[in-house]
């Protein structure tokens, strides 16, 4: 639906002119200036009227030009100019349409003279449609409908008549030379936009008041070119012949199409900021209702999963919903706000996966759609009914038609039921293994405290909404896992260490997520852990934690308060039994994490692309908010004691934690984290020499590099069924440092709790699910 947003004719210019007498004054004009603008603003007038009206929009160009490099202030022939670059640029879209149009017809030609039953159904649907345009009795509307399915139709069979006599490589050779004129239309199109978008903003900004008109000018500019972008984006994905990639990566020409909607939203918001619905607004908020719309769905190919952003519905829906119902609001534009409302709820039906309101949601749009081809129809005494928008009836068929064909389909998943396995392997190198302490000796039988090591882990995850056994447990979901991890060191195998554990989860939303806010997940898990040190139970551990977190902005923002409980079994031998670990640990916390900044928009406005590979596609699934890669920082306190069966570690425990997850360009991450724990103990220590308390600083920093590659992307509907499809790869060089300053002295001078430890490491990691 293109009619009321892409024609700039008389009307919108004698608008803006009237709203270019807000500008600042005009610099005092020269003999020569008057002469151009004159010229200039008679050749745009004429390209409205004659045959071959580029010419005659270049040569207004030209002239205001020229004024304008005179003087650069002349809102006049600015304003002049603006208008005859967005001239030329729908007549280059017309171009474009013309021949994408005529490529998509050879294609399809081609693709029928290969297939005799293709053929077959393509002459029934023609049939078809001339019966029923024989019914006297059809309904005005429906009419309408079927005359255009007779268009398409018509004009199929007439390309395939006319292209049936070519050879293959003839018709391949016209597929060719129609892509490539829609590529050069296409070109020129982005050029005059953008250049009419600078004069726009140029005028805007030299305007003592907003002017909603010259407003307005600015958006079709920035929706135009955003749409420019998404199709060519489009293009590439599908692996259109011809498409041109001008070295751009579909996410980085959908990043720029995202900015400049957005950027047209606020321009449109601003106008409307506390204005009241009528005839001055109705334009605006229409714009603001399709972009609004355009954001919620964008342009994706068949095989790639479903974005959707309900909140961005819900506004499309509200704004088109209020300029139906408003009375003031005429026929055409009544029309146009059904027809958006038909859309809204045929892609809000696509989305649900409840019968009933699935099927309410399709009836609705029904509904909506019907109403937008009443309202389009126009009645002409003693002939048919005819369309005032010669698109609505079109737009309408291919959507009841697109409605069938999901009422067809499986719905949409609704609650997961996944099953993800996870394994790493990696090596590293300790420089104390033991956790020797400062002027401490080593162990006997420890040749040395520095060591190699490797690891090996695996995890399987399967997760569950409960909504999938019950709907009453729809705000329910479980979570199970088991792990199990091997450390090996080359020398030291006193300190090798198996790992055993398993968890299980419960979560129940207790707000769902609306605007800004939310949802609120209240949760429990218990945790189970049994290691080993060396080939000796070493510890068993059970955890309970409770846990509160609070989405906001949008999810933006994350906010943990959990608490802990943990009794911890130590098996080592002990020679006092005031050194007994065994006992009781308790920890509460509080975590916040925010989105700060899309840096992989940054990266990209400078010709770095923030993924770089066309597999990162299939991230989608991983991260929602994929392809932005957000600057992560975080900080948590947290409070712990520790209460033994012996005495000398009852301790309290604060610990600040302060980090940052950065994205790098071409899909790097760089993680960076620090910890600082402050360490009480309750009792004088058995170690130290003069028995004093024992206080311990702990710092703990840790940097990590990595890359996750999409080795097989998988589909999302099975992320809600029992199968793998999916695997992925994950390269990570790590580093961490920790240095324990305490104050325990032994009788020989040892510092034996005080130490250093370095760990430089690399791994590989799979996931499947």
């Amino acid at each position: 639906m293109t009619a009321p947003i892409s024609r700039l004719g008389i009307a919108l210019l004698l608008a803006v002119s009237a709203g270019a007498g807000q500008a600042s004054a005009q610099p005092q004009a020269s003999p020569e200036d008057i002469v151009d603008l004159n010229d200039g603003i008679r050749a745009y007038l004429q390209g409205h009227f004659e045959p071959d009206p580029p010419i005659y929009y270049e040569e207004a160009i030209e002239r205001l030009t020229a004024v304008l490099e005179r003087s650069p202030d002349h809102t006049t022939a600015r304003l002049f100019r603006a208008l005859s670059y967005g001239q030329i640029a729908l007549i280059q879209r017309a171009k474009k349409d013309e021949a994408r149009d005529e490529a998509a017809e050879l294609d399809q030609s081609r693709q029928v003279l290969d297939d005799p039953t293709k053929r077959e159904r393509l002459l029934a649907d023609r049939d078809r449609v001339h019966a029923r345009l024989e019914e006297p009795e059809l309904d005005p509307a429906e009419r309408l409908r079927l005359e255009s399915e007779r268009t398409v139709v018509n004009r199929t069979v007439d390309f395939l008549e006319r292209y049936e006599s070519l050879e293959p490589e003839e018709l391949e050779n016209a597929i060719v030379q129609a892509n490539a004129r829609v590529g050069e239309a296409v070109s020129l199109e982005r050029q005059n936009y953008a250049h009419m978008l600078d004069d726009a903003r140029l005028l805007v900004d030299s305007l003592e008041t907003p002017d909603t008109v010259l407003g307005l000018l600015q958006v079709i500019a920035l929706t135009k070119i955003s749409r420019l972008d998404e199709i060519q984006a489009f293009d590439i994905k599908r692996g259109a012949p011809g498409a041109a990639t001008d070295g751009l990566s579909p996410s980085r020409l959908r990043r720029a199409a995202a900015a400049n909607l957005e950027s047209a939203a606020r321009v449109l918001e601003g106008q409307l900021a506390g204005q009241p619905i009528n005839e001055e607004t109705i334009r605006s908020r229409f714009f603001l209702g399709v972009i609004r719309f355009r954001q919620a769905v964008p342009r994706r190919t068949p095989d790639e999963d479903p974005e959707h952003d309900l909140d961005r519905l819900a506004q499309a829906e509200a704004l088109m919903a209020e300029l139906s119902d408003w009375e003031g609001t005429d026929r055409r534009w009544r029309s146009y706000a059904e027809l958006y409302l038909g859309l809204i709820s045929a892609e809000r039906g696509a989305n649900l996966s409840d019968a009933e309101q699935r099927r309410a949601s399709f009836e609705a749009a029904r509904i909506h759609l019907d109403r937008a081809a009443d309202l389009d129809l126009i009645e002409q005494e003693g002939a048919a009914p005819r369309s005032q928008s010669n698109i609505i009836p079109y737009i309408v068929w291919r959507q009841l038609d697109l409605i069938e064909s999901y009422e067809e389909a499986e719905p949409a998943p609704r609650y997961r039921h996944d099953l993800r396995l996870s394994v790493q392997w990696g090596a590293h190198y300790d420089t104390n293994v033991v956790l020797l302490g400062e002027r401490t000796d080593l162990p006997r039988d420890i040749p040395t405290e520095r060591d190699f090591g490797f690891t090996l882990g695996s995890v399987i995850d399967y997760t569950v909404d409960l909504g999938t056994l019950d709907d009453d447990l729809k705000s329910w979901s479980l979570g199970l896992q088991g792990r199990v991890g091997q450390i090996w060191h080359v020398e030291i195998d006193e300190f090798d260490e198996q790992n055993y554990g398993g968890s299980a989860a419960l979560q129940y939303e207790l707000l769902p997520e609306k605007e800004t806010f939310g949802p609120v997940h209240l949760r429990l898990q218990y945790d189970y852990d049994y290691a080993l040190l060396g080939r000796s139970a070493f510890v068993e551990s059970q955890t309970l934690t409770p846990n509160v977190r609070v989405y906001a902005l949008k999810r933006r923002a994350t906010t943990d308060l959990f608490f802990s409980y943990s009794i911890r079994d130590y098996r080592e031998p002990l020679f006092d039994k005031r050194f007994n670990r065994d006992g009781e640990y308790y920890r509460i916390g509080l975590m916040q994490s925010l989105q700060l900044v899309d840096l992989g928009a940054r990266y990209e406005s400078a010709g770095l692309p923030a993924w770089g590979l066309a597999s990162d596609d299939g991230m989608r699934q991983e991260d929602p908010d994929y392809p932005a890669r957000y600057l992560l920082p975080y900080i948590g306190l947290r409070y712990g004691w520790d209460s033994t069966e012996g005495d000398e570690f009852d301790q309290k425990a604060y610990t600040l934690t302060c980090g940052a997850q950065a994205p790098l360009p071409y899909g790097l991450t760089l993680d960076a984290a620090a910890d600082f724990e402050w360490q009480e103990y309750a009792h004088g220590s058995l170690i130290d020499y003069h028995r004093r308390g024992r206080r311990d600083f702990v710092q703990r920093y840790s940097v990590a590099l990595s890359r996750t590659f999409v080795l097989r992307g998988g589909t999302l509907a099975n992320r809600y069924e029992l199968e793998m499809d999916r695997v992925l790869l994950t390269v990570r060089a790590h580093g961490s440092w920790t240095f324990d300053d305490s104050n325990v002295v032994d009788r020989q001078g040892e510092s034996i709790f005080e130490y250093d430890r370095a760990i430089y490491g690399l791994s590989f990691g799979f996931t499947f699910n």
